[in-house]
């Protein structure tokens, strides 16, 4: 991904800052579910457990922005997947290992490769 960015010397601070903000986020998120939900509760709702932690701050309106913001994060995790996937197809047909239809630039973009 360095190639297809302008300063590509950021991304490494770019990628530690990430790092950390996610892993604040989590260990905050952790703290919260642990401190609102009794431990039985969260293993009898594991699939569910951070929508339930909301509902006593937030109500019912606070279940579903958890329960969206967890689609939200699928459809982004799936992106980036497609996106890796599409940009590892590419550089595979660039040196020929596989059909040179997959190494075209698609719709004119910048970000090259089919998936």
């Amino acid at each position: 991904a360095g190639g297809d960015v302008e300063h590509p010397k950021v991304l490494e601070k770019a990628f530690y800052v990430s790092v950390v903000v996610v892993i604040a986020v989590y260990v905050l998120i952790a703290i919260i579910t642990v401190g609102t939900l009794p431990y039985e509760k969260i293993m009898e709702a594991r699939d569910y457990a951070l929508a339930i932690a909301a509902e006593p701050a937030l109500g019912q309106l606070g279940f579903w922005f958890v329960t969206f913001a967890a689609l939200a994060s699928t459809s982004s995790a799936i992106n980036a997947t497609l996106y890796g996937t599409a940009r590892a197809s590419y550089m595979v047909a660039k040196f020929g290992e596989l059909p040179s239809l997959l190494e075209r630039s698609g719709g004119g973009r910048l970000t090259r490769g089919w998936l």
